[in-house]
């Protein structure tokens, strides 16, 4: 032995100096009398950052931050006593820093004194590593603690390590009562079984596993989502997993409420007679609900994800898109009518747009619901067309069909014959209530539009300017106070018959239209671009001398040429006065029955009565005298005393001017007088002693144009 090392070492030989010197914990010799550091090895000096020399002039206390000189002897004594003790401290280095170690003091005597061999272990690198790992171990109960999940640490044996939640109301017992239990101490058998399984799985593959399951949580049934992870490590010589558990009860009633939504969605779509699209603001179909799918234009399928520019024609299409992005940007409806071929035919919608609060990819979307309304429409067209012959009902004095047996009559039934079985174009010519309305109705009730409509229309019952309206109709807009689109008669009878009554009072611009429907069956509304087309058979009235007319230059040659393909003269009364007794019976039966009267016979005193009348009020004149008849008569039989009112001036004939004509020739000779002009003291207006407006209209009326009044 070296002489450096004290005497004890060389007394006892149970270590070897190079044993001390190549020792990686450090080693003091301590005298355990005066706590004198007797040497220190290398390892020593290296990490209290001392030479040799200078520890040997210190003592252990010096050191050791946890002994006091004071205490040493007991110190001494409780190390001693249990020889392989360990005491953990902190050693203060030269620099002053403080350094953990484990102590293990061992007792060695010799003749000459006691000394204590103390083993000091640098233990700082595991205090830092304890401190980290509790550090982390907190951060991670935090991270779980703030988590909505259930996470639990379960063995290869189903036996619980630890549970981590910050929702214990979610557990199925409590954390005391799970942790180091087994699941078939906590759960029913099958369930129990099921998690086993799981985690037995999860462990062989390696692989993280889901499963979803059901547990009574304080009285109610609750529904969660677990996934397992396998662990690296074991714990306590057993494979474990990690078990995550996550409650997804209100996500389950929400999946379930959206699904009951999207069936109640789908059974009400497919109870919808209406056509529903949901469309984004470019025109692209996202969805498409109906019960009616003979109405789409295309199969849902192919719809989906389809511009509406990919299937309609280009005004179409931007209509139907001009309507859903005014909805989208405004929030307001819209509405609009339209006509598409389907795969139920030709139909009629109507459509309504509206805005839904959502974006669907990205882009804003509205609603756009069509109905079928082809049966509204048709039936609105057969409102349109049967209510002139409702109001025409209405009035009528059951004089409904045409009664006679006179040759004259017979002609007249011989011509309807002949011509209702063609389209010719009738001019029916009669004085006021000879019944020409009677004879276009007999003409189209047996030719080959019977089955289509009969319009009416009265030419001389409408100013001038409201004429072209009834016979054309006009778009929206079209004039001042056009509020929406309005058929007219031409367009209500495509397939049926006109009836033109009073013809002659059309004016000049109607008569410029009629002739171009008459000779090409198509025409404009009023405020309209579109060209219509119309399939119309034309019957025309007068009571008018239109030939006369023409010559005047107050009806168009063209036109007059036009209608008077087929002329059918319909005679007086007073030329068939042997039709009178027919006549009165019919009138009369019919009248009876209309006002609840019991009349059963007409006397020969009144058709005696009748037949003396020269009628220039012809059959109308005749009904008339007959109903205020029946309604004084009180008895079964009708008889002359009722009779009254009778006329027998005689009737106006081409040698005696109308009324009308007498103004027209009036207005002439004062305008030849004036030399055409109209205003002023010398005008033509003072010396009729009218208002120049008034006279202007007249003379529009009468068909009278100043420059050919000069001319002549």
């Amino acid at each position: 032995m070296n002489n450096r090392y004290p005497d004890i070492f060389q007394d006892r030989h149970r270590l070897s100096d190079d044993t001390l010197q190549s020792s990686p914990d450090a080693v003091l010799w301590v005298d355990a009398s005066t706590g004198r550091i007797l040497h220190a090895n290398p390892s020593a000096c290296r990490r209290l950052g001392y030479a040799n020399p200078e520890l040997t002039r210190t003592a252990l206390w010096d050191h050791d931050s946890g002994l006091a000189e004071n205490n040493w002897p007991a110190h001494v004594e409780m190390m001693t006593r249990t020889p392989d003790r360990i005491y953990e401290t902190s050693f203060i280095t030269q620099t002053g820093d403080h350094l953990p170690v484990e102590i293990t003091c061992a007792r060695v005597e010799s003749e000459t004194r006691t000394c204590l061999c103390c083993f000091i272990r640098d233990v700082s690198q595991c205090r830092r590593s304890e401190v980290r790992s509790r550090q982390s171990e907190e951060r991670l109960r935090a991270i779980v603690q703030a988590l909505p999940d259930l996470v639990f640490v379960l063995d290869e044996d189903g036996t619980h390590l630890e549970v981590l939640t910050a929702r214990e109301n979610l557990l199925y017992a409590s954390t005391d009562r799970i942790r180091g239990r087994r699941l078939h101490q906590i759960f029913p058998e099958p369930l129990a079984d099921t998690f086993l399984s799981l985690i037995q799985d999860t462990i062989l593959s390696g692989q993280s596993r889901i499963i979803e399951y059901e547990l009574p949580i304080a009285g109610r049934s609750r529904c969660f989502e677990a996934r397992t992870a396998p662990m690296a490590r074991k714990i306590n010589g057993k494979n474990a997993i990690v078990w995550i558990a996550r409650d997804i009860t209100e996500r389950q009633q929400a999946e379930q409420a959206l699904r009951d939504s999207e069936e109640r969605l789908q059974a009400i779509g497919r109870a919808l007679p209406d056509l529903v699209f949901v469309v984004d603001e470019e025109g692209r179909y996202l969805d498409t609900l109906t019960a009616e799918k003979n109405l789409l234009y295309a199969d849902a399928e192919s719809l989906q994800g389809k511009r509406i520019h990919d299937l309609f024609p280009p005004a179409e299409a931007d209509t139907y898109l001009s309507a859903i992005q005014r909805t989208i940007e405004t929030g307001a409806s819209e509405k609009l009518e339209y006509e598409l071929n389907v795969p139920a035919g030709r139909r009629w919608f109507e459509a309504r747009t509206g805005p839904m609060n959502l974006r669907i990819g990205g882009k804003r979307c509205g609603v756009f619901i069509a109905r079928d309304i082809t049966d509204r429409k048709q039936a609105e067209k057969l409102k349109s067309q049967n209510l002139y012959l409702q109001e025409e009902l209405k009035s009528e004095l059951t004089y409904g069909e045409i009664i006679g047996e006179s040759s004259s009559m017979k002609a007249v039934f011989t011509n309807i014959g002949m011509v209702a079985e063609t389209d010719a174009t009738v001019l029916v010519l009669g004085e006021t209530g000879t019944g020409k309305e009677l004879v276009a109705r007999a003409i189209h009730s047996v030719s080959n539009r019977k089955h289509k409509p009969l319009i009416k229309i009265n030419c001389g019952a409408f100013a001038p300017g409201l004429v072209e309206n009834e016979l054309f109709g006009h778009e929206k807009g079209g004039y001042t106070g056009a509020e929406s689109r309005k058929k007219g008669r031409f367009e209500l009878a495509h397939q049926g018959t006109l009836f033109l009554d009073e013809v002659g009072e059309l004016p000049s611009e109607a008569q410029i239209k009629l002739l171009r429907v008459l000779q090409e069956q198509e025409f404009e509304r009023i405020g309209g671009e579109t060209t219509l087309k119309v399939n119309v058979r034309v019957i025309a009235a007068t009571n008018r001398d239109l030939e006369a007319a023409v010559k005047e230059g107050r009806f168009r040659s063209d036109l007059f040429y036009r209608l008077n393909i087929f002329p059918i003269r319909i005679p007086p009364l007073r030329e068939r006065k042997e039709d009178i007794t027919h006549l009165t019976d019919y009138l009369v039966e019919k009248i009876s029955i209309r006002l609840g009267k019991r009349i059963q016979k007409v006397s020969p005193e009144v058709i005696h009565k009748l037949t003396r009348s020269d009628w220039p009020g012809n059959v109308r004149e005749l009904a008339n005298i007959l109903e205020r008849a029946v309604i004084l008569c009180r008895e079964p039989v009708l008889t002359g005393k009722y009779i009254s009112g009778l006329s027998t001036s005689p009737v106006a004939n081409p040698a005696f001017p109308t009324l009308r004509e007498m103004e027209r020739r009036h207005i002439l000779a004062a305008l030849k007088k004036t030399n055409g002009v109209l205003s002023g003291p010398n005008g033509a207006a003072a010396l009729l002693q009218i208002n120049r407006s008034t006279l202007w209209s007249r003379m529009q009326k009468l068909g009278i144009q100043v420059s050919k009044v000069i001319s002549t």
